[in-house]
């Protein structure tokens, strides 16, 4: 397993060009592993209305949750690991 920053992990998830990954973080909530199979770039279901919000200004990526078959938030501040293309990667601060 290799170390990434946490840049270098958003990069890596950023690259992927829409292929599916997964990710594991940490809940804020009760601190709590969550293990996410996801991909970027989903256009299928999105209703034009945007978020209220820019994700980019609170280091959030918009990612395709399989498990959950629907759109959430990947927090980078509580990234703890990825499995990209067959490689696993930690995450450190």
């Amino acid at each position: 397993m290799q170390t990434v920053t946490r840049q270098q992990a958003k990069d890596l998830i950023l690259a992927t060009g829409g292929k599916t990954f997964s990710a594991i973080t940490r809940k804020r909530t009760n601190g709590e592993l969550r293990k996410f199979i996801c991909r970027t770039g989903v256009k299928k279901g999105v209703t034009g209305a945007g978020a209220p919000y820019d994700p980019k200004a609170y280091d959030l990526i918009c990612i395709y949750d399989f498990k959950a078959c629907g759109f959430r938030m990947l927090a980078m501040d509580s990234l703890h690991a990825l499995k990209i293309n067959g490689e696993e990667y930690a995450v450190v601060d």
